[in-house]
């Protein structure tokens, strides 16, 4: 809200200084201004102010002269905005429609569908009384926030804001900051009412990722809410959220929600705690309106049950809460009736069953199945024939439905005769006649039966090398019929698994070969199969060539067998044998030196490193002496190179001697002692605190019981009067003490002097 606060203010003082000004010329002229076809700046308010998306088009009364997006039309005659299926979109951190100051009402008329895009601002921001009027639409799209609080609809100062017959939809997105409110109105000042009528309000807020400010649907701040026939949802996800809110406690101010006809709806998802979801100072209608709500599933409650009175105020913090003028049946705890038939079943259609719930009315039905028909027995209407069909009839005892089939043909019943039996070979002859109409069909062939013939019977085995025979014999006519066994070596198939003969002997490089006869004995087939090569047979490793520290060596393995060369192998060079080594560049303190050895065999040349000597310092002189307080420092020489190295001597720190009392402390003031460094002198002092006093008794000495104690004794110096204090000694002790500081004063200067002295 401080970017609307500061606002608010400037705007205020550059108001009063320029209605002064006013007031002084409408003195001197004393007439008013008027126009009939261009209103002057007067005319509209000599502050008034208004752009649209970004674009300035009254400046303190005065057109600018820049002209409106498309769409949108300015009538100064009724101060009415219109939209007319526009689409306003402006800059980073500029209101889509922003207007002050006007001398009277502004009014926002939408015809068709209307579009406010912004980001990092608020959609309308208006200081002055405003009415939104359909019966368009109007769909705000914000993203991000301003540095303050951004909105949909914000109307900055104490004017009204009225909401009339048109649809609104505030869409914002990644809000963040402070906040962001979907529509509200001043913080400050008394502020009128915000009133929705027959209308249809949609706010949409979702914050962006770990953002905790405020996160609000619609806020009155310093007013009431109404909504009047009218359909209102709210949505916030992320940020500290509120649905609703009338009237503002921090403020002291009152807010009354009324809703009328209408049905509110506000769901939260926050990710800060501790807000409420709707909260007003009263709301009317409590009795009159249905309440619902929940965390995951919505049921039907009372306002008691969801509200909760304190700090002056109602509040809700269910996460849905739901306030209609109408029970809302997809939430009701339906209670059913029995149910009553509305629809009768018949035998073909199903028919309904009603139930009406007994809370909300809401009904829902039941089919009753169709009866299906009650059929009474078949009637014969025709008989049928062996030529022709008949008929049958039935009657549904229900419906009265006749229902009629017919009765299928018998066909002839034919009775034969036989004039001449059939023989297995030769056909017979027969006649037939109907034993039902008596129809009689001419003689008919039967045909020939076909032999009967028995299994076949083995009448001759076959051999290998000659055919068999097999019979069968007819059961009717005893005709016999035989038929050859094919002799077994046309079936046969060979078997070569049987005996084996070497024909040739393989060798490691030569193949050899054997026969192998078919398992038949009578058969004597065969067939000739390879037999391959055996495997050669390795012998030992035999050097061909020797190895030298230059050159590998040879190995080969070859067949006992055949000779035949099988694997070869490299065999490693022999080591190098080097002699002494000598040194051919010699070692520093920083740099690596190097040596050499030869080879006694092949003469190669080896070299290695020798790792650096390092610096020799031997001697350290002292080149600046250490004090108590800075550090000193030391240098030494190495003894090959000349290198020159410095180190640091560590200061000692002061070395105090014995404490020295300078002032004695009394039972009036403090003391004072001090101790002086040894080394160089220095002084460091201390506070002796000052010393008790002894309490007296009435008979003049102290509580201890000893008479001869003065009360006042030096510890240091070991004196005691005996004489009881009489408060008459307060000059004798002050002069003691100034001589002791003087004297303590004398002796440390000239210690201090004696000393630096010695030292130099």
């Amino acid at each position: 809200m401080d970017q609307f606060t500061i606002m608010k203010g400037r705007r205020d003082m550059k108001k009063g200084k320029m209605m002064i000004v006013v007031c002084v010329l409408a003195l001197i002229l004393g007439t008013a201004v008027h126009a009939e076809e261009t209103v002057q700046a007067y005319d509209l308010g000599s502050f008034a102010q208004l752009s649209v998306g970004g674009i300035d088009f009254i400046e303190e009364g005065e057109y600018t002269g820049e002209s409106l997006p498309e769409g949108v039309a300015y009538d100064a005659g009724t101060n009415t905005l219109t939209l007319t299926n526009a689409r306003i979109v402006s800059g980073e951190g500029k209101n889509g429609i922003s207007a002050a100051s006007f001398n009277k009402k502004l009014t926002l008329k939408l015809e068709g569908d209307n579009q406010i895009v912004v980001n990092k601002a608020s959609g309308i921001s208006v200081d002055n009384n405003l009415t939104i009027e359909g019966p368009g639409a109007l769909t705000l799209e914000c993203s991000g926030s301003p540095d303050g609080y951004g909105a949909g609809i914000n109307n900055v100062g104490s004017y009204g804001l009225s909401i009339q017959s048109c649809k609104i939809r505030v869409k914002a997105e990644n809000i963040s900051a402070s906040g962001f409110y979907g529509i509200t109105n001043s913080l400050y000042g008394d502020a009128e009412d915000i009133v929705i009528e027959n209308s249809d309000i949609r706010i949409e807020n979702r914050a962006a990722s770990g953002a905790e400010g405020y996160n609000v649907g619609i806020d009155a701040q310093r007013a009431g809410l109404v909504i009047k026939n009218s359909n209102v949802a709210i949505s916030l996800i992320g940020g500290r959220t509120v649905g609703i809110g009338a009237g503002n406690t921090f403020a002291g101010a009152e807010g009354y929600l009324t809703v009328e006809n209408s049905t509110v709806k506000s769901e939260i998802a926050p990710t800060v705690r501790g807000y409420a979801n709707m909260y007003f100072t009263d709301i009317s209608g409590k009795n009159s309106n249905y309440f619902y709500a929940g965390e995951e599933e919505i049921e039907e409650s009372t306002f008691d049950e969801i509200f909760t009175k304190g700090s002056g105020r109602y509040q809700g913090n269910a996460k849905v809460i739901i306030i209609s003028s109408e029970q809302l049946p997809e939430y009701c705890n339906h209670n059913w009736d029995e149910g009553k038939v509305t629809t009768e079943a018949t035998c073909t259609d199903a028919g309904v069953k009603t139930y009406t719930c007994s809370l909300c009315q809401e009904t829902k039905t039941e089919e009753i199945p169709a009866l299906g028909h009650d059929w009474g027995e078949w009637k014969t209407l025709k008989e049928a024939t062996c030529t022709e069909d008949g008929s049958r009839t039935r009657i549904c005892a229900h419906c009265n439905k006749t229902e009629t089939e017919p009765i299928a043909k018998s066909g002839h019943d034919f009775v034969e005769t036989v004039i001449k039996e059939a023989t297995c070979t030769e056909a017979g002859m027969k006649a037939e006649k109907c034993s039902h109409c008596g129809y009689e069909v001419k003689e008919a062939e039967i045909p020939a039966l076909g032999h009967n013939w028995s299994t076949w019977e083995v009448t001759k085995e076959p051999t290998f090398h000659e055919d068999g025979e097999e019979t069968r014999t007819c059961t009717r006519c005893d005709l016999v019929e035989a038929r050859k066994l094919p002799q077994l070596s046309e079936s046969h198939t060979h078997d070569f698994s049987g005996k084996e003969e070497i024909t040739k002997n393989p060798t490691c490089t030569e193949e050899g070969s054997k026969k192998v006869y078919c398992t038949e004995p009578e058969c004597g087939a065969f067939k000739v199969i390879e037999i391959a090569l055996i495997a050669h047979t390795p012998g030992e490793w035999t050097v061909v060539k020797e190895a030298t520290c230059r050159e590998n060596g040879e190995e080969q393995k070859s067949c006992t067998m055949c000779g035949k060369v099988m694997e070869t192998r490299v065999t490693d060079p022999l080591p190098h044998t080097y002699g002494e080594w000598e040194v051919t560049q010699e070692a520093t303190c920083t740099e690596a030196g190097v040596e050499t050895a030869k080879c006694q065999v092949c003469g190669e040349t080896t070299l290695r490193e020798m790792e650096p000597l390092g610096h020799d310092y031997v001697k350290w002189n002292v080149t600046k002496e250490v004090t108590c307080t800075e550090d000193g420092e030391e240098e030494s020489i190495c003894t090959r190179c000349g290198e020159v190295s410095t180190r640091a001597i560590k200061a000692a720190g002061h070395s105090y001697g014995e404490w020295e009392i300078v002032k004695e402390a009394t039972t009036e003031t403090d003391g004072e002692k001090q101790a002086v460094c040894e080394v160089c002198g220095d002084v460091k002092t201390e506070v002796i605190p000052k010393t008790p006093v002894q309490p007296t008794t009435p008979g003049g000495g102290d509580n201890s019981g000893n008479d001869n104690h003065t009360g006042s004794g030096d510890k240091e110096s070991g004196k005691a009067s005996g004489v009881p204090a009489t408060g008459d000694t307060a000059q004798t002790v002050l002069w003691i003490c100034i001589m002791a500081v003087a004297a303590c004063t004398v002796m440390a200067a000239k210690k201090r002097a004696f000393r630096k002295e010695s030292r130099v």
